[in-house]
């Protein structure tokens, strides 16, 4: 990159996410909710011109169940259980009043949850502390004062949130006009930030979230009904339990391209798997059962069926990631021969002055052959 540049990607005439490249050579991520099911096709921009089409493929996940613990009720809970139960999900949502009183709110039939959201008040309660040993997900929001509230919550669940405070302010502007704390959360490995806003998400034994977002609601009071759904779409997909039968695959996939096919949590073990009109033998992981993977290399453009509820797009000769694709293929397949041999490893090969010497037999045996016959 010669000059500071826009880069976007775009559905239609909607951005669904953008950033700015400084001048040089960096690397970047974009990132956005799947919003449509089925073929999804959207566009790269740079600076205005279009660079490559995006395909991707999307399904519809189970609808979450999920359970609200909190003290009192507010607008922001009500107004996102509200949210959740509309977008398909079961809720109930509990309300403890005093000691021994409380009210119970359900929406479509609430079982088993598989999500809690609390308050950090309620980080010891032995319904959450239970729910983290059995390996559900948590979300911690309605936060006050982040260092206390996240030191409530590394001391009853195990956690290791750290933050850093960035002003004296009540709170700091974020995105579509809604305010945070004024902290920031200080790197993890174990942690998963959500792009553009102060929540995110540790990925342990179970999945454990806190946000430092003030509130949300006004988005929606304000008819910014897109954005609202984006942001809670997206931390839905961070506290999402493992899903079974998924499949993984590293786009984009070209035509004439050898690419390997990633399959996780298998609920049973098959020994092949259709992908158009081939059927691919599988390879399951030595140490893990519920693994395998399969070697395919496509014969055919465009959209593929994968089983029979996927699809995979193809990338034609013709594609603008061809030639990249083409390249990373060769080096890979070549790679071998150009690695250097470890220390003390000693390279097997056959001296220089065994073909001279047998290169000498086989002139020698057609001068004999020639001179007696």
């Amino acid at each position: 990159n010669q000059e500071k540049s826009v880069l976007k990607v775009q559905y239609g005439n909607h951005t669904l996410d953008s950033l700015i490249l400084d001048k040089g050579v960096q690397n970047f991520r974009l990132s956005f909710p799947s919003f449509a099911k089925g073929r999804t096709q959207t566009e790269l921009f740079l600076n205005g011109k279009i660079l490559d089409t995006l395909r991707f493929f999307s399904t519809t996940t189970p609808p979450l169940q999920i359970q609200f613990l909190l003290g009192n009720p507010d607008f922001e809970s009500k107004t996102l259980a509200e949210w959740l139960g509309k977008s398909g999900h079961s809720v109930q949502m509990e309300t403890v009043v005093s000691k021994d009183m409380g009210n119970t709110l359900k929406i479509n039939q609430p079982g088993k949850a598989d999500v809690y959201i609390t308050d950090p008040d309620h980080a010891s309660d032995p319904s959450i502390k239970k729910a983290v040993a059995q390996g559900k997900s948590v979300l911690f929001m309605n936060a006050v004062d982040a260092e206390a509230d996240t030191r409530k919550i590394n001391q009853a669940l195990d956690t290791n949130w750290k933050v850093r405070k960035l002003s004296n302010d009540a709170s700091v502007p974020l995105a579509h006009q809604l305010t945070g704390l004024p902290y920031e959360w200080l790197p993890s490995l174990r942690q998963q930030i959500i792009p553009g806003y102060p929540i995110a998400i540790d990925r342990g034994s179970s999945k454990v979230g806190v946000s430092l977002i003030n509130e949300t609601y006004p988005l929606q009071l304000s008819g910014d009904s897109i954005a609202y759904e984006n942001l809670w779409t997206a931390v839905l997909a961070e506290l999402q339990p493992t899903l079974r039968n998924t499949l993984t695959v590293n786009a984009p996939l070209a035509k004439h391209i050898r690419a390997t096919l990633q399959l996780n949590n298998l609920s049973e073990t098959n020994a092949t798997l259709r992908f158009g009109a081939d059927t691919v033998t599988l390879q399951s992981s030595p140490i893990n059962p519920a693994s395998a993977e399969a070697l395919i290399i496509p014969h055919q453009t465009g959209w593929v069926t994968c089983q029979d509820s996927l699809e995979i797009f193809i990338e034609s000769e013709h594609a603008p990631s061809y030639p990249f694709l083409l390249t990373q293929a060769f080096v890979k397949a070549h790679s071998n021969f150009n690695n250097e041999p470890e220390k003390g490893e000693k390279l097997h090969s056959i001296p220089d002055g065994f073909w001279l010497l047998l290169l000498f037999l086989c002139f020698t045996a057609l001068w004999a052959e020639a001179k007696f016959n």
